[in-house]
This record gives C-alpha cells, structure tokens and sequence, in this order.
C-alpha cells in the first residue's frame, strides 16, 4: 500500500540559498516547490496544481512580498491558499512588517533565523485548518443540499420549488402566467412499495428516472410531498393543449409500466393532472396546497387518463373531462 502524498508547499524567494534551508527544513513532512520571483510565482499557479501552502519572503525585487500576497488574495482561484510570510528585520521591522503582512491577507508571520520544528508547526497547523475549512464547507454543502431536495430521487423539493419560482418572478424573469404544471400523484399501492425496506429506494429511483424521459420538455420536476411530483412545463409554442395533452398521457403511460424490483415486478397506477396558470400567481405556496387538494378529489371517468384542472380557488376545487372539457360542475376547463 502506497504512503499518501505529502501536502505540496510553494516556497517564494529570490535567493536560492534561502529555498534550499527551508525545503531541507520542510522535507520530513511536507513536498517543497519553489519559484524566485513573484511573477514567477502568480506564473505558475495559474497552470499548475494548487499548493496547501504557501511560504512568502517580504524582500524581492520588483515585486515584493505584499504585492505577491494581495494579488493572490483578490484572485478566486488562489484566495482560499493560506500565506505564511518568512523575512528578516530587526524588532520594529518584524512588527510593523506582521502587521502588514495580516493586512496583505497572510495567516501568519515568521522571522529569521527560522526553527525549522516551529517552522513544521506553523505550517501543520494552517494545512489542518484548511483542511477542516474544507470539511465544514462540504457538510454545508451537503446540508443545504438535503435541504432542498429529497434524499433517494434528488428531485428538487418543495421547499427548492418554491424559492426557485419566488426568485425568478422578483427577478421579473420567465413569467409562470399561461405556464402549464402536470401534478403527478402516486395511488396508495404505489406509495406503500416506496416505503418497503429492501425496494422502495429502487422503486423511487426508477419512477424519478422515467418521469424524467417522459416529461420532456420539461423546465422543472419537483417532489412535492410523499406520491406527489411536479412537473413545469418549458413554453411551448405550437398546439400547446395539444401537446401538453401528448407529455401527460406519455408520462401515465410510462410510470403505469411494470417496474422490476430485485426478483419481485410491481405495477401500480398514478393520476395526472393538468393546470394551466392563466395569470402570474400571487401565492405560489397557497397555489401548490390547492392544486395538491384538487388532485385528491374524485377522479371522474378513466383514472388511467389524464385530467385538465380547473383554475383552483379556495371553495371550489374541479377536475374536467378530457372529452366534454366540462367539470362535474359544468365549468369549462382552460
């Protein structure tokens, strides 16, 4: 078994002699790199893999230690690289030059002569310190991640749809008026298997993956709650009921399909149905809730069938007949 790779260090000096100390120094535990100038330096970490860290002297021509420093601290790429500055000075110089030096962006300061134990020291506890950065920037990550989407399928959530649609209307981009939602509801069989211990996951991951090829052109899929998914439409252009029609009976048709689960088949049923928003919605959350109770209504006609959904109100929530385009009510649909 190979030893891991020792944390790559980026040593910048104009005096070889000084570079060959401090790579001696640094060598039982850490890979020493070095560049002799500034340029150099802000050169080669443009092209090359990133060092750990990065131990800088004050004093070089041209372009000095400071100036090395802020540039690479306004730059995305090498900002996060943690600076040790290295110089010689008497007592009032090595103060004022620390000073500086945080000010430049370092995180930390060492006169010479160097220790080259306190040296290690310095440098093992900046590496640890970006490395545990790290580690709490990717639990972060993951957090808001698992947050926002639900945890099998990875399908945005409702809590993500609903930030998504808010910041897109206060940017005044893509306005939802006379988009189309299909709201996707699993029937009871269906949503007991996804909870089965040993094919649920499975079962899940399957019915995102198909609903994902049949709802092309899609904008959005969303998982709403437990047996609901969401589906915003991309504008389409042509025959839209038509078409919205044809995306509808292809995803019934694709997830009513026979699902295989280990050595066992599953087959179970959903209801789609069908709203149009014919103006901008004031309260998406509001509008979610009641296109979500519509579609836990009775089902007239063929359940295998899709359904438009009338403009839902707080009273009334309707489902229309795909061929009279009347509701129970009498109300047309959109």
């Amino acid at each position: 078994m190979s030893e891991p790779a020792k944390p790559r260090v980026l040593i910048i000096d104009d005096r070889t002699t000084n570079i060959h100390v401090t790579a001696r120094a640094l060598a039982p535990e850490f890979s020493a790199e070095f560049a002799l100038s500034g340029e150099q330096a802000l050169e080669k970490l443009t092209r090359d893999e990133l060092p750990e860290l990065i131990l800088l002297d004050v004093l070089m021509p041209e372009m000095d230690g400071y100036e090395v420093c802020r540039r690479l601290k306004s730059a995305p790429r090498t900002r996060e690289i943690p600076v040790i500055f290295i110089t010689a000075g008497d007592e009032l110089e090595t103060e004022l030059g620390a000073v500086l030096a945080m000010l430049a962006g370092a995180a930390d300061f060492i006169p010479k002569p160097v220790n080259p134990q306190v040296l290690r020291q310095r440098i093992r506890t900046h590496v640890m310190l970006r490395e545990r950065t790290r580690e709490v920037a990717r639990l972060r990550g993951e957090l808001r991640y698992s947050a926002c989407h639900e945890p099998i399928t990875g399908l945005p959530n409702r809590a993500l749809l609903t930030d998504r649609l808010l910041q897109r209307a206060r940017r005044g981009e893509q306005p939802l008026a006379n988009r189309v939602l299909l709201l996707v509801k699993l029937d009871e069989p269906t949503v007991a298997a996804t909870r089965e211990p040993d094919t649920g996951d499975a079962l899940l991951r399957q019915i995102a993956d198909r609903l994902a090829r049949a709802a092309r052109p899609f904008e959005t899929l969303a998982w709403l709650a437990e047996g609901e998914l969401l589906v915003v439409l991309e504008p389409l252009q042509q025959d839209p009921q038509t078409m919205v029609m044809a995306v509808a009976e292809r995803i019934q048709a694709e997830l009513a399909r026979s699902y295989r689960l280990s050595d066992v088949s599953f087959q179970g049923q959903v209801r789609v149905g069908i709203h149009r928003l014919v103006s901008e919605p004031t309260d998406i959350e509001e509008l979610l809730d009641l296109i979500s109770h519509a579609m836990r209504e009775p089902w007239p006609g063929d359940e295998k069938q899709p359904r438009w959904l009338d403009q839902p109100s707080r009273d009334t929530h309707r489902v229309t007949d795909p061929t009279t385009h009347t509701d129970t009510r009498g109300i047309e649909s959109p």
